[in-house]
């Protein structure tokens, strides 16, 4: 019985396939990988927003300005959100020092950068969450969430407002 094996022309008809396959494959996988990064998004964005409506319930003559925490600019390293980025603690900066007035921390280091505002009078207070996971300097996700954001305009590819009961 003889043996038989596979030509050059079967080995590299299976190489191609291979190859095509993974071409498209990892695109998928990078763009999957991003969208998971971004998860906490929504998450955080929710439970900030909750906390700043208790605070503007508080007083209605309540001002509060948070800076972006953490910086949405650009590490050292080059990338903004494509590592985990501790939650600044700092009162040297006046937005960090509102952060501890507010009272509100994620749990561990976060990829999005989060500003919070509250202006006087009743229900009128918004939640900004902006991701940038791949590092361009554009957020591949931003989220607004408040009263009288009905006429801001969009920056990032998706955008949700919420209303005031979220």
């Amino acid at each position: 019985m003889a043996k038989r094996a596979f030509s050059l022309i079967e080995l590299m008809v299976t190489l191609v396939i291979i190859c095509a396959l993974f071409l498209i494959l990892i695109p998928k996988l990078l763009d999957a990988q991003r969208k998971a990064k971004s998860a906490e998004l929504a998450a955080n964005a929710g439970s900030l927003f909750r906390t700043v409506r208790v605070y503007s319930g508080a007083d209605d003559n309540a001002t509060l300005h948070t800076g972006f925490n953490p910086s949405p600019q650009p590490s050292a390293a080059g990338v903004a959100g494509a590592v985990p980025r501790t939650w600044n603690t700092g009162v040297d900066d006046a937005g960090l020092a509102a952060w501890g007035e507010l009272g509100w921390k994620p749990d561990g280091a976060v990829r999005c950068s989060y500003q919070a505002t509250v202006e006087p009078g009743p229900d009128f207070f918004w939640v900004i969450g902006e991701c940038d996971v791949d590092g361009d300097g554009r957020p591949l996700q931003s989220v607004r969430i408040g009263d009288g954001l009905r006429k801001e305009l969009a920056l990032g590819s998706r955008v949700n407002v919420f209303p005031k009961n979220f």
